[in-house]
């Protein structure tokens, strides 16, 4: 099973804020743990990530570089939140963070844990 093709996948649709990609990556069971928030099951981290959504006119993720450990991943990327269509907007032209995620995977290939930590 190719875990890195299904990361980038999972990187793609998150930066597309594509609930329904992410729904079918993710097993029932899953857990999210990152500086904010703790969720488990697949309906809360979902909603986890549509406020995340919500909050961010644009988000875009860009995995720098994976470790691979068996079905589990460490990976540095960076998160780049911006709001192109906003003069007055909060956030000024565009934050990047540094973020270290650490998602692990089932027998059935889906995502049973993502642990993310702001760098």
């Amino acid at each position: 099973m190719d875990y890195k093709e299904k990361l980038e996948n999972y990187f793609k649709a998150f930066s597309n804020k594509d609930v329904d990609a992410l729904s079918k990556m993710l097993s029932n069971d899953v857990t999210l743990i990152d500086w904010e928030n703790n969720a488990s099951g697949k309906t809360d981290v979902l909603e986890v990530n549509k406020k995340i959504f919500d909050s961010s006119p644009q988000i875009s993720v860009t995995p720098i570089q994976y470790y691979e450990s068996d079905k589990s991943y460490a990976i540095k990327i960076e998160v780049e939140i911006s709001d192109p269509n906003d003069s007055d907007s909060v956030i000024e032209d565009e934050f990047v963070m540094s973020v270290l995620d650490i998602i692990s995977f089932d027998d059935d290939g889906l995502i049973k844990s993502v642990e993310a930590y702001l760098r």
